[in-house]
């Protein structure tokens, strides 16, 4: 579809939530970056980005800092991140799908490997 979308990093965090609903300890801070190399600008409003474990369970997103996911318009040839947080226990980080999807219209795209350092 002319954008292209790669994992830019990921750190272990710790987290201390706010929201009713959001579960706080250790978390994955998730960069994913996106760049445009259609020849249109894309919407970018509506992105998922799931954190997904063994057996299609999904990982609860969290919304505090770091988390700062993308919106608005990409522009062509622009490239532009978000950081997405999951809260996730390091005894679960070994094997884990990350899905992106930018639109209805365009393929998810999935990342699938471990999030443990070394």
């Amino acid at each position: 579809e002319g954008v292209e979308v790669r994992v830019a990093g990921h750190d272990a965090i710790d987290v201390v939530t706010k929201m009713p609903g959001e579960v706080g300890g250790p978390a994955v801070a998730l960069t994913v970056e996106f760049t445009n190399r259609s020849t249109d600008p894309v919407d970018l409003g509506n992105v998922t980005v799931d954190l997904i474990l063994p057996g299609q369970v999904s990982v609860n997103q969290v919304t505090v800092e770091p988390s700062d996911p993308v919106s608005g318009w990409l522009g062509v040839g622009e490239r532009l991140t978000g950081t997405y947080v999951f809260a996730l226990p390091v005894e679960e980080r070994s094997a884990v799908n990350l899905t992106v999807r930018y639109s209805a219209d365009a393929p998810t795209v999935v990342f699938s490997g471990s999030l443990l350092d070394g």
